[in-house]
């Protein structure tokens, strides 16, 4: 099992240097992840009975985000993409749940964050939605098409530069997530076997067109379609002043997580830093609901300031 606590750093102290402000300020985002891969043995004395597996595992991950510009023939025909990327970024991914599951997610995250090209939609041509769009690189291209042309600078306009929306890439992932649990939900022979393989993750990205650090939350959900079962995985934003909390729901529910956010922030203190003390001291507390530990250390904290990723 697994708990990880994600949210925006609102502090006094910048964890990307030595600096300390008079007041506090939005600071990036953080994740404080445990790094156990546990089983559940069943009940113990009515009580659910967790082993460790393993320790140090990577809950949270870089991710790179790379946006290519296309390259135009001087007979406006397109040719293919610059090599010189007109976006490049840096995000993370967390995940709770199964695992394998999750691990297959953020290999396709990773893939289709990194291979992001800007193309463009003619009002006659089908497909919503029109003039410059963002796509994955390896997806029919309607650049392509017959008898459309370009003017050299088309693709340095102001406009392509309002596509590096956090929201836009929130939707690659949400896609990619998709993509990949709906090849795991196909394999599944039974019910349990669908509630056993899902997982739930938080993808944390500067956004350079608002200029704020977005944080949101994909919790798949079950849908029919055609008759088929299908994990949607549609992008809740997470809001500044919210903890997202993924993993162990009965450790969730035990612990003060929202109150010693508040209380870090009234006393102008790193809230990262107050919910690491917190999820450090609760590994070794005895819980009623449970024996064992379902989290583990060693604990990871990650920050995400602008398109800087540190690790502490």
């Amino acid at each position: 099992m697994t708990l990880i606590l994600l949210g925006h750093e609102i502090s006094r102290t910048d964890a990307h240097s030595s600096l300390r402000y008079e007041k506090a300020r939005p600071m990036g985002l953080f994740a404080v992840a445990d790094s156990a891969l546990t089983r559940k043995d069943g009940l113990e004395d009515g009580r659910a009975s967790y082993r460790t597996l393993l320790t140090g595992l990577e809950k949270v991950h870089e991710l790179n985000i790379k946006v290519l510009r296309p390259d135009i023939l001087r007979n406006g025909r397109f040719q293919s993409y610059l090599s010189t990327p007109a976006y490049e970024g840096r995000a993370f991914l967390a995940f709770a749940g199964n695992a394998n599951s999750a691990h297959h997610v953020l290999n396709a995250v990773r893939n289709n964050l990194n291979s992001l090209v800007v193309s463009y939609r003619f009002d006659f041509q089908k497909g919503e939605p029109k003039r410059f769009i963002m796509i994955n690189g390896r997806d029919e291209n309607p650049m392509r098409d017959q008898g459309v042309a370009f003017d050299e600078e088309t693709f340095f306009e102001a406009d392509v530069e309002l596509l590096f929306t956090a929201e836009n890439f929130s939707r690659v992932v949400a896609q990619a997530i998709e993509s990949a649990l709906q090849s795991v939900v196909t394999h599944c022979q039974s019910e349990k076997d669908v509630r056993l393989a899902n997982a739930t993750f938080a993808f944390g990205v500067w956004c350079p067109v608002s200029k704020v650090h977005s944080l949101y939350h994909f919790q798949p959900q079950r849908e029919m379609e055609f008759g088929q079962l299908r994990l949607v995985a549609k992008p809740r934003a997470v809001s500044e002043g919210e903890v997202l909390a993924l993993g162990t729901q009965r450790v969730i529910d035990e612990l003060p997580i929202q109150k010693v956010y508040e209380a870090a922030l009234a006393e102008e203190k790193s809230p990262a830093e107050a919910l690491h003390a917190l999820m450090d001291r609760d590994i070794d507390q005895e819980h009623a609901a449970f024996t064992g530990y379902p989290i583990n250390r060693p604990l990871f904290r990650v920050f995400l300031k602008e398109n800087n990723l540190k690790r502490l």
